[in-house]
């Protein structure tokens, strides 16, 4: 725990001028997409939040494992709680899951692109 906290430290910077240049508002949604990154700096989640206090929604994209598939996460907002969407059965619908407050999914990067189009679509609309 020492030395993540350490390493959260050292990277707290670096994390957040990496979240600001990869991150666009989409309405009410946030989507960060740190895929150009060769390596993502270490930090808390939640910034992006204290970055874009107007976000409800804050939707996170980065490869997978082996670069093979993209990873995209979303998480309500833990300061602008006006989001009702339920983000476990949003990322059911592209094969992944989680709960009213959060969920996942793994897409085939050929079709990425168009599918997290479609997620935050969805939320622009119910989010």
């Amino acid at each position: 725990v020492r030395e993540r906290a350490t390493r959260m430290r050292e990277q707290d910077h670096a994390f957040r001028e990496a979240a600001l240049a990869h991150s666009r508002m989409h309405s009410q949604v946030v989507v960060t997409d740190f895929r150009p990154l060769g390596a993502i700096p270490v930090g808390n989640r939640f910034l992006v939040f204290t970055l874009f206090p107007q976000a409800t929604v804050a939707v996170r994209v980065q490869w997978g494992p082996g670069r093979e598939k993209v990873a995209v996460s979303a998480g309500r907002s833990i300061f602008n709680r006006a989001s009702g969407a339920n983000l476990g059965v949003l990322m059911s619908v592209y094969g992944g899951g989680g709960h009213a407050g959060a969920g996942a999914c793994l897409l085939p990067a050929a079709t990425a692109d168009a599918r997290i189009a479609e997620i935050v679509s969805t939320l622009e609309r119910n989010g």
